[in-house]
């Protein structure tokens, strides 16, 4: 059901700081609370549907760490262009607002992630929770104009991620790319256990001319290295069978020359440590990839 909302400016770092002492009662003591701002600009928004948006990520956090842990608001803004593949599929171009909820919690499966925001899924116990908190969050940033996402798994935690419009859609100040001077005819493995952003990502390679191999998983990837010559390994981080690093060691020990660049939503949120390997943030943009393919290529 739809939820009657009134948009108007909203000073989101104004909001979260007097929002603070309600997040960290209904927290309670064993969890520590911090607030990254990046940004100043105001959202467009509801303001009693986004501070229930965001208690019940606040709830459903506290419910994941009963050991206690960190919870991280991170607000940021973005600019989503038609170069934003992986976003424009739910947004349409123009500034956002980005709100992270991360926490340390145990964190969900694959396959209940992707169920998460289903209205009345819910994997807590009879009378914990009735399953609406994420559908109502999703549903809150849908008709917002926005949208919400979710990164998480097992026994790291998770985050769950608000775009807003902003309140002025001003045009972007273009940050300067670095153009690759020439491209390299490279073999480029890329690894995913999400089918969608597998497809995404080999199709925006193709298009920047690589050739491109891909797997769904750790496993597949180092059979097909057995047999196929590839310059990068182009991994994400978190996958069930094997994580991206493990990938990575594994494929560098048979393969030394092999080049490899990590991908992730979630690792470089959640502090997984990745050691000296570069890493490219999702969702990422058409020219970003091309720039990190080639900086990867040439490290």
């Amino acid at each position: 059901r739809r939820q009657p909302l009134a948009p108007t400016t909203i000073e989101l770092h104004q909001v979260l700081r007097e929002f603070l002492p309600l997040i960290q009662v209904s927290l309670g003591s064993n969890v520590k609370v911090e607030l990254l701002e990046q940004t100043t600009l105001p959202a467009r928004a509801d303001r009693a549907g986004l501070e229930a948006a965001l208690l019940n990520l606040v709830i459903n956090s506290r419910d994941a760490m009963p050991q206690g842990g960190i919870l991280t608001i991170k607000v940021r803004e973005q600019w989503v262009s038609v170069e934003d593949v992986m976003l424009t599929a739910m947004l349409a171009p123009g500034c956002y607002i980005v709100i992270d909820v991360i926490d340390t919690g145990n964190g969900m499966s694959p396959e209940v992630a992707k169920r998460a925001f289903e209205p009345f899924f819910t994997t807590k116990e009879r009378g914990r929770g009735t399953g609406l908190g994420l559908a109502m969050v999703y549903g809150f940033a849908r008709q917002s104009g926005g949208t919400a996402q979710i990164y998480s798994t097992s026994n790291l935690g998770t985050t769950v991620r608000l775009y807003l419009p902003c309140a002025q859609q001003t045009t972007p100040v273009e940050s300067p790319v670095v153009i690759p001077t020439a491209r390299r005819q490279a073999r480029i493995l890329v690894v995913d256990d999400d089918p969608d952003l597998l497809r995404m990502t080999v199709n925006t390679l193709i298009h920047l001319g690589y050739t491109v191999l891909h797997a769904n998983n750790g496993p597949e990837a180092l059979t097909l290295l057995q047999s196929e010559p590839v310059d990068l390994l182009l991994t994400d981080v978190v996958m069930p069978e094997m994580s991206g690093q493990e990938l990575a060691k594994l494929a560098q020990q048979a393969l030394p020359t092999l080049k490899v660049l990590l991908m992730s939503g979630f690792a470089a949120l959640q502090g997984v440590h990745i050691g000296d390997i570069p890493l490219i943030e999702k969702p990422f943009r058409a020219s970003s990839l091309e720039v990190a393919v080639q900086q990867a290529l040439e490290g």
